[in-house]
């Protein structure tokens, strides 16, 4: 029984549920999900399609592909984006298989259901060449379908390909994604030459390109250049602050690259992040600047960041590389959850300050000892004799 449309909405009766659910293989699920996906479907009104969709997907995200196709099997009407939610959960799943199935049931096919199969492919690393004959079945290629597969070859390492596609790229599809895709992909390889030619010759220069081109600059050593491009950018956002601050770190301009920092925070338009004080903390400790980490570290409780394991290890790592235990000693005490790292921080800190006893302490609670925590131990006493 097809669903009665008014006005181009959808409505739906009992009877019409009841229809629908006697013609499908409904055995292959248990009366729990079965239930579920009716109670669901029965509470939807005018939006059905939509809200189907949203949960197919929400379902998929959590894992429970078998509440989410039971749903999809019972939709009176699926549209375009039904098919690809199911596609699209399936591939977030590993099941590609599965995928290809619900490609070759849809009635029609869109651009977007190419697409969703491209992604999926590319995204299991399934073989490359079938998703490649995908992209070339496209009737109707968009920016999405250049940049996934241009994706697809620089994950695998296949520059020259992604090169040659894109160059075939049509160039109202290039600028920014595709774009952006290759010049990153360069730049991660160490193709900076590559990366350079690709950015100049992008119409379009947005703050990913230009962030990655400003990191990519401070990686070579060429601040001069990287600084000449971070001011002339009209928007930037934390990771271009962050790159161009770790790149005069890296290049032993502790100075200037605190001056960008208190300029990042006294301008305001860009919010610091947790990377950004850990490039911080990290400094304060290469550069053996205390009385600068304990001022970043004040920052900390004042700012609307989660004081996580990441922030927690930079500031032990910190403390302890520099000699000051009781602040080390203190993060180690407040941090709701502790990894390899925090441990190892610590007891390697106390043991260089020769504070065997104390580490030993430490590595007697340790949950998980591993080979450094044994050798900073062995070094240990190896010193006290």
């Amino acid at each position: 029984m097809r669903p009665i449309s008014k006005n181009g909405l959808i409505y739906r009766h009992s009877l019409c549920l009841r229809c629908n659910c006697t013609t499908l293989a409904l055995s292959n699920y248990d009366p729990s999900t079965l239930k579920k996906a009716r109670s669901f479907l029965e509470t939807t009104t005018s939006n059905a399609i939509f809200q189907c969709n949203s949960q197919i997907s929400k379902l998929a995200r959590n894992g429970n592909l078998q509440e989410a196709e039971a749903i999809f099997r019972q939709m009176p009407q699926r549209s375009i984006v039904s098919w690809n939610a199911m596609i699209s959960a399936y591939a977030e799943n590993g099941k590609i298989s599965k995928a290809l199935q619900v490609f070759d049931e849809m009635p029609v096919r869109e651009t977007s259901s190419y697409n969703a199969m491209v992604t999926a492919m590319i995204k299991n690393k399934f073989d490359l060449g079938k998703a490649y004959d995908f992209f070339c079945a496209i009737p109707e290629k968009n920016a999405v379908s250049y940049a996934t597969m241009i994706t697809g070859f620089v994950k695998a390492g296949m520059f020259d390909k992604a090169d040659r596609l894109y160059a075939e790229t049509p160039v109202k599809f290039r600028d920014p994604v595709a774009s952006n895709v290759l010049l990153s992909g360069y730049l991660r390889a160490g193709k900076f030459k590559e990366a350079v030619r690709v950015f100049e010759g992008m119409v379009v220069k947005d703050v990913v390109s230009c962030s990655s081109m400003v990191d990519g600059f401070c990686k070579i050593g060429k601040l001069v250049d990287a600084r000449s491009l971070f001011d002339r950018m009209t928007e930037k956002n934390v990771i271009t602050w962050t790159a161009m601050i770790d790149g005069y770190f890296k290049a032993g301009f502790f100075e200037d690259g605190f001056a960008l920092f208190l300029r990042m925070r006294r301008e305001g338009d860009v919010k610091v992040n947790a990377n950004t004080l850990a490039v911080m903390f990290k400094a304060c400790r290469d550069f053996v600047r205390h009385r600068e980490g304990s001022q970043i570290h004040g920052l900390v409780s004042r700012l609307p960041l989660e004081f996580d394991l990441f922030l927690g290890n930079s500031l032990i790592s910190m403390y302890s590389k520099l000699g000051y235990m009781s602040e080390a000693k203190a993060v180690f005490g407040v941090m709701k959850s502790k990894d390899s790292v925090s441990w190892n921080s610590l007891i390697t800190g106390l043991v260089q300050r020769g504070l065997v006893s104390e580490a030993y302490e430490l590595f007697e609670n340790m949950p998980n000892k591993d080979i450094l925590s044994w050798t900073d131990m062995i070094k240990g006493f190896s010193g006290k004799g």
